[in-house]
């Protein structure tokens, strides 16, 4: 275990390891894109280790990387199929919008419980390349025009994109949320809006990002990320996006948070009930056909 950790410590300090230039071998094309595996792939401490995708073409480009963005996601072997239906629609658009060069999705896949979330959370934002950074789930969704939409925010050089999206509990209870420098705690407003600052799901510089550490748990990880950005109060520019760009799926079933509460017999008021009555002005929204 403890050469497990410290090998992949020497890939945080080390990130010409994934160059294809000195690994031609790891390169995959799946075209357009490539497909980056770790050359540990096989090591009997990894047994389903693998950082991957980068949409660049390393193998040719003899230039520095300019990469404007990069989407970073945890996922599981067993949400293979949740994860493969969101990584499909995000290349959709970047090749889409020929944004191939700008954008990189890069992925940490493993098997459930092998690697603590905020481990993960960590390792890809060590690896990223891109001018900014932002974490997706791999069971929630995104708009049709996700990529085209914060592109443009981006190209205003903020310090941060407002992120505005949907929650639903188990497919129902649809409530809307809002990540935004306006708000400098948590807190449930009475429309039944969740208030929430800037966190891994809103694109942020990278180099105020890479400045915080997930801390090496799988539960509430993020809110203590969250936290350490707004309390540092170095995100001052804000562009944003007032239409929900995002799907968050709350499943009590398949997640962490909510299993480990259950076993300590305890309750999450932040994403199951509010315990102050709400108006919820959102019950009757539905989430796009075409997602």
């Amino acid at each position: 275990m403890k050469l497990k950790y410290l090998i992949i410590l020497l890939l945080i300090l080390t990130p010409n390891i994934f160059s294809t230039e000195n690994n031609p071998e790891l390169a995959v094309q799946i075209t357009p894109v490539f497909e980056l595996h770790s050359s540990l792939e096989n090591h009997p401490d990894f047994p389903s280790f693998s950082i991957t995708n980068r949409i660049i073409n390393h193998a040719t480009s003899n230039t520095p990387l300019n990469i404007k963005w990069s989407i970073l996601i945890p996922t599981i072997v067993e949400r293979a199929s949740v994860f493969e239906k969101l990584y499909t629609e995000l290349t959709r658009q970047i090749i889409s919008l020929n944004l191939t060069d700008q954008i990189e999705i890069l992925y940490f896949r493993d098997k459930r419980a092998e690697n603590l979330v905020g481990f993960k959370r960590n390792l890809l934002l060590a690896q990223s390349l891109g001018e900014y950074t932002c974490f997706i789930d791999d069971d929630d969704l995104v708009h049709e025009n996700y990529i085209q939409m914060i592109y443009a925010k981006l190209l205003e050089n903020p310090d941060c994109v407002s992120l505005t999206g949907i929650i639903t509990f188990d497919g129902k209870e649809p409530r809307k949320f809002i990540h935004s420098l306006k708000n400098t705690r948590w807190f449930n407003g009475r429309d039944g809006c969740y208030h929430r600052p800037p966190n891994h799901l809103n694109p942020i510089k990278r180099s105020i990002a890479i400045q915080f550490k997930f801390p090496l748990k799988n539960t509430q990880e993020d809110l203590d990320w969250c936290m350490q950005i707004c309390n540092s109060k170095l995100l001052k520019i804000e562009a944003e996006i007032t239409e929900p760009y995002y799907f968050y799926r709350f499943e009590a079933a398949n997640s962490v948070q909510f299993q480990t509460k259950a076993s300590n017999n305890t309750a999450s008021p932040e994403l199951i009930k509010s315990n102050t009555p709400q108006k919820n002005h959102w019950a009757n929204w539905k989430r796009p056909t075409s997602h």
